[in-house]
């Protein structure tokens, strides 16, 4: 346990610098304007095993072969990731967290129609995506205190929605991005992170539109756990396979193909992982959460330590510099932040 914690907190002294790239074959401006990293500080750590679409932020998720890495995220033609979100009535967010079942609806995307189903679930609905972009109602609603717009999908949606999440007890409505919404990443009041760039996007992801998990990571974790997990419980983007456990944290930048990331912070964890979204309920004993606190605490800097007093972290949270395409069986290149002890993820 000692060798993972000064492992974590090694890798935890991530620094980004600035500066974006703005699409396919910006990767040479990028190494310009960072001409202080020598060239070929490249490292091979593994390759990606694994691409995942969330259509519907806490729904399920769509396993692609290649997607468009954009700066709002991934994306398949019309499938974009975190671009529907579900609310209550009155404005609030409703995730997995809040209901697990969740977690069983599948959208699929068919030219302008937008097909909402679900294991369990009585019949399906469908949205006119054109329709409700052109003549939806513009809703105001908040993730976790960022404000947000979205465009109401209709009465068919939310009477489907409400009677599978909450068996018709509560009304909630569906909310599509809305056609003007260009949403930036979300700081914390009074902590200063530096990698966050007054560029960076998102459209209903909490932090970032872009989360690593790596095989070895989820593995090790299992070691641990009387009851292992899949890697499914984390809902990375990107899964990466061959590298080393918690290596992660020592990802400065992420290099597949044209594709360069950034990390932005570690990704600290809620109770989402608790919930199994194969069975759509939470785990009894709140593992795998319990056990990762046990040594995926940040200890330090004492700010962000009290910040997440309860909250262990697993995997990276990133933003991107150079847009493109990424692809299962891509190679998996990383410039680390020990390597330069002037970078740090905090300040």
């Amino acid at each position: 346990m000692k060798k993972d914690i000064k492992r974590m907190s090694k890798g935890w002294s991530a620094v980004v610098g600035v500066g974006v790239g703005v699409g396919v074959g910006a990767l040479v401006a990028w190494a310009w304007r960072r001409s202080a990293i020598p060239p070929d500080s490249w490292e091979e750590v593994g390759v990606v095993s694994e691409l995942a679409v969330y259509p519907l932020k806490s729904g399920r998720p769509l396993y692609v072969q290649e997607a468009a890495a954009t700066e709002h995220g991934l994306s398949v033609g019309p499938h974009k990731d975190r671009s529907f979100i579900v609310i209550l009535k009155e404005g609030s967010l409703v995730t997995g967290r809040q209901k697990p079942k969740l977690t069983f609806v599948t959208v699929k995307i068919d030219g302008d129609t937008a097909t909402f189903e679900a294991e369990g679930a009585e019949g399906l609905a469908k949205v006119n995506l054109q329709t409700v972009t052109q003549e939806g109602e513009a809703v105001d609603a908040n993730i976790f205190g960022a404000p947000v717009k979205g465009v109401d999908c209709g009465d068919a949606v939310s009477r489907w929605m409400s009677e599978f999440l909450y068996e018709g007890r509560r009304e909630v409505r569906v909310l599509y991005r809305h056609p003007q919404m260009d949403r930036r990443v979300q700081r914390h009041e009074g902590l200063e992170f530096p990698q966050f760039l007054d560029t960076d996007k998102v459209i209903y992801a909490d932090v970032s539109p872009y989360h690593i998990v790596t095989e070895s990571s989820v593995e090790d974790l299992n070691t641990r756990l009387e009851k292992p997990v899949k890697r499914n419980r984390f809902r990375g983007n990107i899964v990466v396979k061959g590298s080393k456990p918690y290596d992660e944290d020592d990802w400065a930048y992420v290099k597949i193909g044209e594709v360069v990331l950034r990390m932005l912070q570690p990704c600290d964890r809620c109770s989402f992982p608790t919930v199994d979204p194969e069975t759509g309920t939470k785990d009894p004993d709140k593992e795998p959460q319990e056990t990762l606190k046990t040594y995926r605490i940040l200890k330090s800097p004492e700010k962000l330590a009290k910040l997440w007093a309860t909250s262990p972290m697993f995997g990276t949270i990133l933003g991107i510099d150079v847009c493109g395409t990424v692809r299962v069986g891509e190679k998996v290149l990383v410039k680390r932040a020990s390597r330069n002890p002037k970078w740090r993820y905090w300040k």
